[in-house]
């Protein structure tokens, strides 16, 4: 499995409820819904200690690096055709896309599953 870690900033003009209530509706069950996108799956989480107070921390789980590599093929870069396709086939390519226009989101990195 992959994890890939992200750190969300919402917009000067976004409602902290508003983003909340669209990410438990309708981004987290488009997502992790049994039709969502094959081998991803992911969850959002606000920060209530540390740096992370007040902005909000992602992940992003892939079933296996070829998965994400399907997905995603160059590091840094956008959806592959063939994911952009899946996602939207799966009803979750709105969803992916109207986070941008709630936030700002800083990618942490990927990682191997080791434990």
């Amino acid at each position: 499995m992959i994890i890939v870690s992200f750190f969300a900033t919402l917009k000067s003009e976004v409602d902290a409820v508003e983003f909340e209530t669209w990410v438990r509706e309708e981004w987290s069950p488009k997502l992790n819904g049994k039709d969502g996108p094959k081998g991803m799956t992911g969850q959002i989480a606000k920060g209530d200690r540390g740096p992370a107070k007040g902005h909000y921390l992602g992940a992003v789980y892939f079933d296996s690096a070829s998965t994400r590599d399907w997905y995603f093929p160059v590091e840094g870069e956008g959806l592959s055709a063939a994911g952009r396709q899946e996602i939207e086939a799966c009803g979750f390519a709105e969803a992916f896309d109207k986070f941008w226009e709630f936030a700002d989101a800083e990618w942490r990195g990927d990682g191997l599953v080791i434990s």
